[in-house]
């Protein structure tokens, strides 16, 4: 029975497809059920069930990668769909690899187990602000010096607009609208005519934010939430 753990990697490893190697969103449907495919038959072959969705190693799926190749073990398997089986597996191989560069990057800039959750939050944020829109790509990204905000600037070329995004780790007052204002400001007058909207999203909402945005409807407002669970082990 697949987990939670299995699902979420599964529309990550779609949506990083489609945003990052900037590749169709159909493509990346038929590769996930591809990587859930070969999941069965390699576990039918070593008697044990497993997900590879679940699996974080990457020499283990650079490995698998071979034995499913042109030339491998499983060429047969591999060779399914034109190919297509081969090449999910070649896809997840590099879509491990990109979040483990990114985690290492960060890893050694930043010291503290507090920085890493950090990424990780602007890191899954930036991938469902692609989901809600769909037609901007990101273009910019800057953590702010000494303080716990990111902003993300988004485009979408074909409706000549940009989307501007405060991402605030903790709660979004009216400091974050101050900020985000002068951000929008500045990019209109470099910009003039465009269509610019604003997104301010944090794990608590101020009051005085919800006031503020009600009378402006270039602004919007989300929220996030972080689930934790405590396991176990001794």
């Amino acid at each position: 029975m697949r987990t939670g753990i299995g699902r979420k990697k599964e529309l990550e490893f779609v949506s990083w497809y489609v945003h990052k190697e900037d590749k169709s969103g159909s493509v990346g449907h038929v590769y996930s059920l591809a990587i859930k495919s070969i999941s069965r038959h390699y576990s039918e072959q070593i008697k044990k069930e497993i997900d590879l969705f679940e699996i974080d190693d990457i020499e283990f799926i650079k490995e698998l990668s071979k034995k499913y190749g042109k030339d491998g073990q499983y060429k047969e398997i591999g060779n399914k769909g034109k190919g297509n089986y081969r090449f999910a597996l070649s896809a997840y191989y590099r879509f491990l690899t990109y979040k483990n560069k990114l985690t290492i990057n960060y890893n050694e800039n930043n010291n503290s187990t507090n920085n890493i959750m950090e990424i990780d939050i602007i890191y899954f944020l930036s991938l469902q602000l692609k989901a809600f829109y769909p037609d901007y790509k990101e273009i910019k990204r800057a953590k702010m010096i000494n303080t716990n905000t990111t902003d993300l600037l988004f485009e979408n070329i074909k409706k000549d607009s940009f989307l501007i995004v405060r991402i605030v780790e903790g709660i979004a007052n009216i400091e974050a609208f101050n900020d985000i204002k002068y951000y929008y400001n500045v990019l209109s007058e470099e910009h003039y005519g465009v269509n610019i909207q604003c997104v301010i999203i944090g794990n608590e909402i101020d009051e005085s934010l919800m006031n503020i945005s009600n009378l402006n409807n270039n602004f919007q407002i989300m929220k996030y939430k972080i689930n934790i669970k405590l396991e176990k082990i001794s």
